[in-house]
Formats: structure tokens, C-alpha cells, sequence
């Protein structure tokens, strides 16, 4: 692991710290690590099931996705939750992990996947009422040297420096986090991570290639965020990096940061626009990732932690200040939607009937849409 990243708070990737803080405020531990010994004939988080807890809804959530007319949020030891009345209410389902998962994503009603600590990665067919392990950190470390010898074997120039980042994965063990996770079809999905994690799926999880060979990332930068939407893929990461794959996953390229500080969050839009926010308020957007980036200015300049689609072609941007913007991306215009200020915001999903469901550190709230208000910073 680079010490020198992790004596540096500031490049701790968002989900990173966020989830550190809920670790640091529970007592010191979250309960199921507290009360899960690694050793001594205890399951570990990895293996562990998420504890069935009385709110879960009060919980700190880390990212909410629809499935449908369903909206699915996860959160700390494991946490999932399933709402079918527009967020008005929430259920817990099993999870058989207590690891903190930070991302969620589905395709349709029914296949979903979420990616979290120690490198897990868990699916769903059934609408998230169940879940399954596809993989975790160790599985794809390995994956991941295995992929550095076959650079070395056919002459790459990148083998050496994917052998030296691999081996260092499967020395660690499974403790880097997944952040980011995004399919643009059944079978096609990209997850990302910490220090520079990323790995692809072409038959809906069930095998992973690792991509460090395809990204330019040789300082191992947090990768704190992926979308794909049919043979683009958009990742936005530490210190301004963007990557981006416009020919199903075969190459990527390192494009002209907007920004040099970290983004947090990236999304693509139906209408082919990019949009990637992060620190300070900075929210940028494209017509398509081969287009100058432009930005747009918030009415209150606090990190950018959530980016999402509307059905409507707007997309919608939450702060770690706890307001809600829409974001016109063909009239680079945005607007501050009034709703149920809620610090610490984590994701955003707006429902069938308007209204918008917010996860945070302090749990999810529902709340009306109400009438934009043109932002003038």
C-alpha cells in the first residue's frame, strides 16, 4: 500500500473518508467489526452477514439506484435496503457481507450489483431481494497479477509496472475499497476503486479482467467514480484524472482535466452528455467525452457527491452541503431545487412521481420536488 497516500488524508478518495468517519463515530468500531473477530473461528466483515438492525433507514448510506418502480440503497456493515412506495418507507434485505458497500447500479428491474470494502463485489437477480458474492479483493488481485504476467509474456510496456501494483494487491490482502460500479447492459459492467483499482465483466460478473494494462494511471490514483452507457465509459478520479473508453472497453484514454483536484462523481446522460463534479463546488460538463469541458457554476460551492439521470434528460447533483441542483447539460443551466436540507449528502434518485429519495451519512430522506430556483452564485 502507498504510505505516503495514506499519511495524506487529502487523497483519500470521498466514499473513503466518508466511510472512515462513520468507522470513526461508532464507538470507535462499527459493531460488526467490533464484534467479529478475524481469527478464532469468527467469520470475517467478508463473510459475515449484515446485521438485521431496527432503522436501517437511519443508517449512513452511502448510494442509492432504481430498479425499476424499486429504489435499493446500501450503506455501512452491509447495509441494503429496498424501498417500493417511492422512499416512504424501507425494508432491509440479507446481505451476506458486513463490509461497508459504497456503490449500487441495475440494469432494468432485476439484475443489480454493488461494490464496497475489501473489494467485494455482490449481484442480485431478483430485484435485490437477494444477494450473491461475485468476487472480493483477493480474488481480483489475483486476477490482476495474472493479467500483469500475460503483459510481460507478450512484451508489453506496461507489464512491469501492473506486475509491481498487482503484487502489491495480493500482498496486502482484500482491504482497498471498491467505489465505483456501473454496467451499461446485462453482461457489460466496470468497477473502480482505491489506489487505482479497476476491473471489467463481460458476462455479467461471473469472470473479471483486470484494466490496469489499458489505464494511464501509473501513480495509482483513487478512482472514485465510473458510468457506462453502451460502449462509453467515463471514470473520474484523484487530482482531476479522467479516463474514458469509447470502443467497448478495448482502449481508454487519459483526457484534458478540467479540474486538477479530485472529482467525485461522473455521469453519462442519454443525450450523450458527460457531466463529472467534485471538490469545491466544481461541476463540469460536455456535449460527449470528446468535447471541451465547460463549467457550471453552484450556488453554493460545496463538493459535488452524487450525479444522476433523470428519466427527463436532467441531471441531478447533490452536495455535501445538502442542497439538490438540476442540471440542464445542453443549456449548461442549474438550478437549485428546494427540498429537505440534509447534510452530508451521498447520492440522489429522483422517483416516478418527482420526487427526489437522498441518502447521507445520516440516513435517507424523501422530499418533494417543489418549483427549480434559477441559481445565480
Amino acid at each position: 500500500m502507498n504510505q505516503a497516500i495514506l499519511r495524506d488524508p487529502t487523497r483519500w478518495p470521498a466514499r473513503l473518508v466518508v466511510a472512515c468517519g462513520v468507522m470513526a463515530t461508532i464507538a470507535g468500531l462499527s459493531p460488526a467489526l467490533a464484534q467479529t473477530p478475524l481469527q478464532g473461528g469468527f467469520a470475517r466483515p467478508l463473510d459475515a452477514e449484515a446485521r438485521i438492525v431496527r432503522h436501517p433507514e437511519r443508517a449512513a448510506i452511502l448510494a442509492v439506484a432504481s430498479a425499476g418502480s424499486r429504489h435499493v440503497a446500501v450503506g455501512e456493515r452491509g447495509l441494503i435496503l429496498l424501498s417500493d412506495d417511492d422512499g416512504r418507507s424501507w425494508r432491509q434485505s440479507k446481505s451476506p457481507v458486513s463490509v461497508t458497500l459504497t456503490d449500487v447500479t441495475f440494469v432494468g428491474e432485476q439484475l443489480g450489483w454493488a461494490v464496497g470494502h475489501s473489494g467485494i463485489v455482490l449481484h442480485t437477480a431478483d430485484g435485490g431481494q437477494s444477494w450473491i458474492k461475485q468476487a472480493d479483493g483477493a480474488q481480483l488481485a489475483r486476477l490482476a497479477l495474472e493479467e500483469a504476467d500475460r503483459l510481460i509474456a507478450g512484451g508489453s510496456p506496461a507489464g512491469a509496472a501492473v506486475k509491481r501494483s498487482s503484487q502489491g494487491l495480493v500482498d496486502d490482502g482484500p482491504d482497498k475499497p471498491l467505489l465505483g460500479v456501473s454496467f451499461g447492459s446485462a453482461t457489460v459492467g466496470v468497477v473502480v476503486g482505491a489506489y487505482g483499482l479497476a476491473f471489467m465483466t463481460r458476462d455479467g460478473g461471473k469472470t473479471w479482467q483486470s484494466l490496469l494494462g489499458l489505464i494511464d494511471n501509473p501513480t495509482g490514483q483513487h478512482l472514485n467514480a465510473v458510468a457506462v452507457n453502451g460502449r462509453t465509459t467515463l471514470i473520474a478520479g484523484e487530482q482531476g484524472l479522467v479516463l474514458k473508453s469509447n470502443d467497448g472497453l478495448g482502449t481508454f484514454e487519459r483526457l484534458p482535466s478540467p479540474y486538477r483536484g479530485s472529482l467525485f462523481a461522473a455521469a453519462l446522460l442519454p443525450s450523450g452528455h458527460a457531466v463529472v463534479g467534485g471538490i469545491k463546488g466544481n461541476l463540469f460538463v460536455s456535449e460527449t467525452t470528446d468535447s471541451p469541458w465547460k463549467k457550471v457554476d453552484l450556488a453554493v460551492p460545496s463538493a459535488v457527491t452524487a450525479i444522476s439521470g433523470a428519466t427527463n434528460g436532467v441531471a441531478l447533483v447533490a452536495t455535501q452541503a445538502g442542497v439538490v441542483y438540476r442540471l440542464l447539460p445542453d443549456q449548461g443551466i442549474v438550478e437549485t431545487v428546494p427540498s429537505v436540507r440534509r447534510p452530508m449528502m451521498t447520492a440522489v434518485s429522483m422517483t416516478a412521481n418527482g420526487s427526489f429519495i437522498i441518502g447521507s451519512l445520516y440516513g435517507l430522506v424523501r422530499s418533494a420536488s417543489g418549483e427549480p430556483q434559477n441559481n445565480k452564485p
